[in-house]
C-alpha cells in the first residue's frame, strides 16, 4: 500500500490570534510541539461497519498540502466576542456521527490548573457549509494542556446532509483556544471554517471575518475539529457474462457502496489524494482467481480466462480515512472450455457396432450413424446395421460455447452371413512379431479373407482357394486387427495382434 503515514509528532505553530472586544486580530506566531495521532491503516479483517473513523480532514490537508504550520484561535465568551469555532463537511450519503474530536486547550498563564466547560456541537449546514440548526451536543471539560480531545454523544446521530462540528466556549470570563491549520483561499482552503460572533449575528465565514479584522488577504484558517463517524461498507460487483467461454472476455463492474462516502475526499483517503492531485492510492483491488497479478482499479472492463474451470473473483474495498476498514465480495466464475468431438469404434460384434465417446468439454451429443436411422443422443451408443456397406458416422459434441463434429467410416460386411463353424479354423502365429499370419480353414477350400483395423477401416481383401493361406500385414504398425473369413455364405471374425 502507498498510504501516506503521518509522523507521530509535528510542530504546530501556535499563534496568538485574538479577537478582542474591539474586534482586532493579532498575529500568529508561538511555536509548541504537539503529538499528532498516527492514522491506522488497513487491517486484514473484514469489517462491514467502517469506523469509528475520526475524519481529521483539515489536519491531513495541512500535512499533505501545506507546511505543517498550525496556530490557536482564541475564543472568549460574551456578547461581543468569538464564542465558537466550527468546521463543515459535505455529505450526500448516510453516516452516523458518534462524537467530535478536536485539538485545543484552556489559555490561562496565571493558573495552570484552570479548567473550562465547553460544548461539542453537531449542527446541520447549508449548501455553503454555514452551520444552521443544532443536531446534538455534548459537554466537555478542558484544561490548560493542548491536546486532542474527544466528546462522544450518548446517542449516535444519523446524518444524511451537510453538517458542521463545532466547539463552543461556555465560560463568561475564561479563554479556550482551538488549533487551526494554515489554509488559505488560494491553496487548500475550501471556506468551510466558520466562527460564531454574536455581535455580528452568529456564524461568520472565517475568511470574511479575518478580512474584516484586517488580516492577510485570503486567510481562512480551518479548525482541527473532526467528526467521529461510522458507515456501512457494502462491497459488490457484477460479472458479465457468467458462465463464460475460454477466450471470451468478461466485464467486472464495481457496484460497491455507499458511493457518496467512498468517493468523497473528506471520508476516503484515496479520494483525498485524487482530489488534491497527490499520488493516488487504491481503494479497490481485484484478485481474478487464476494466478494473474492483482489489479488495483475500480472496474475490470475486459478480462479473458485462458483455461477452463472455476475461478473465484475477489473484490476488496479499502475504506476509511484515518482508521481503515476492509470489506470483500467473492463470485465464482465458471469458464467453459471448447467442445472437441472424438470417439473410437468397436466392431468386434459387427454388425452390432459400439461407439466409445472420447469427446472433451461437451455437455450433449448427437450421433448420425449414416444409414438413415434416427439421431442418437446417448453418450456411448450401440448401433445395429441392417445392410452391408461403408457408413459415415458423425458425432456432434456441443456445449454452451460451441459445437464440434467428428466423422469416421464403419465397414459392414456381415449382414445376411451365417457364422462359420469355428472348429478347425485357426490363425497362427497370433500374436505375430512379423505381421505374417497363416490361416487354416479346415474343409473350407474357397474363402474370402478381409482385414480391418480397430476403427473399422478395410486394409485388404483376398480370395483363397485352398484350405491354407497366408496374409501379409508386415507393412502395418503393431496393434490389434480383425480378420473376417467368409466361406459358403458363412463368416467368422478373428482378432489378430502384431507385436514389434
Amino acid at each position: 500500500m502507498k498510504k501516506l503515514l503521518l509522523t507521530t509528532s509535528v510542530v504546530l505553530t501556535m499563534g496568538a490570534t485574538l479577537f478582542a472586544q474591539n474586534g482586532v486580530l493579532s498575529n500568529r506566531g508561538k511555536h509548541v510541539s504537539v503529538p499528532v495521532k498516527t492514522p491506522h491503516r488497513h487491517s486484514q479483517e473484514k469489517n462491514m461497519s467502517c469506523g469509528n473513523d475520526t475524519i481529521l480532514y483539515t489536519l491531513l490537508k495541512e500535512e499533505a498540502l501545506g507546511t505543517s504550520t498550525y496556530g490557536p484561535e482564541f475564543m472568549y465568551a460574551g456578547a461581543a466576542t468569538l464564542t465558537g469555532y466550527s468546521q463543515s463537511f459535505y455529505n450526500t450519503g448516510g453516516i452516523t456521527v458518534h462524537g467530535i474530536s478536536f485539538f485545543g486547550g484552556v489559555v490561562d498563564a496565571m493558573n495552570p490548573n484552570q479548567t473550562v466547560n465547553a460544548t461539542a456541537v453537531l449542527m446541520n449546514a447549508d449548501a455553503f457549509g454555514r452551520p444552521t440548526t443544532v443536531i446534538a451536543t455534548k459537554p466537555i471539560q478542558m484544561d490548560t494542556s493542548f491536546t486532542f480531545r474527544t466528546a462522544m454523544f450518548i446517542t449516535p446521530q444519523a446524518v444524511t446532509g451537510n453538517y458542521a462540528v463545532a466547539i463552543r466556549n461556555n465560560s463568561p470570563s475564561d479563554t479556550i483556544a482551538i488549533v487551526t491549520n494554515d489554509a488559505t483561499v488560494l491553496t487548500y482552503s475550501e471556506n468551510l471554517a466558520y466562527l460564531n460572533v454574536p455581535i455580528l449575528g452568529g456564524w461568520v465565514r472565517a475568511d470574511s471575518l479575518y478580512a474584516l479584522a484586517g488580516g492577510t488577504n485570503g486567510e481562512a484558517f480551518e479548525a482541527i475539529i473532526a467528526p467521529v463517524i461510522t458507515y456501512n461498507l457494502a462491497t459488490d460487483f457484477t460479472v458479465t457474462p457468467n458462465p463464460v467461454c475460454v477466450g471470451q472476455a468478461i466485464s467486472l463492474t464495481n457496484t460497491t457502496g455507499p458511493v457518496d462516502i467512498i468517493e468523497n475526499s473528506m471520508y476516503s483517503y484515496y479520494a483525498f489524494n485524487y482530489q488534491w492531485g497527490l499520488t493516488p492510492d487504491s481503494t479497490y483491488l481485484w484478485s481474478l482467481g487464476d494466478g494473474s497479478p492483482i489489479q488495483w482499479v475500480h472496474d475490470v472492463p475486459s478480462y479473458t480466462y485462458a483455461s477452463p474451470g472455476t475461478d473465484t473473483v475477489t473484490l476488496v474495498t479499502l475504506g476509511g480515512f484515518f482508521t481503515s476498514c476492509v470489506d470483500t465480495k467473492q463470485v465464482v466464475v465458471t469458464v467453459t472450455g471448447t467442445a472437441i468431438s472424438n470417439y473410437t469404434i468397436d466392431a468386434t460384434n459387427s454388425p452390432v457396432i459400439s461407439f466409445i465417446n472420447t469427446s472433451a468439454d461437451a455437455t450433449s451429443y448427437s450421433w448420425n450413424f449414416g444409414d438413415g436411422s434416427p439421431l442418437d443422443t446417448s453418450p456411448n451408443p450401440t448401433h445395429t446395421y441392417t445392410s452391408n456397406g461403408n457408413f459415415t458416422v458423425v458425432l456432434t459434441a456441443t456445449n454452451s460455447c460451441n459445437s464440434s463434429t467428428n466423422s469416421q467410416t464403419v465397414n459392414i460386411a456381415t449382414v445376411g452371413i451365417a457364422d462359420l463353424n469355428t472348429s478347425g479354423i485357426s490363425i497362427y502365429p497370433n500374436p505375430s512379431a512379423t505381421g505374417m499370419f497363416e490361416i487354416s480353414a479346415g474343409n473350407a477350400d474357397k474363402k474370402v479373407v478381409t482385414v480391418f483395423n480397430i476403427v473399422g477401416e478395410q486394409l485388404m481383401e483376398k480370395e483363397f482357394s485352398s484350405s491354407r493361406s497366408v496374409i501379409d500385414l508386415s507393412n502395418y504398425t503393431a496393434g490389434l486387427y480383425f480378420v473376417s473369413i467368409v466361406s459358403d455364405n458363412k463368416k467368422i471374425v478373428k482378432q489378430v495382434t502384431i507385436t514389434r
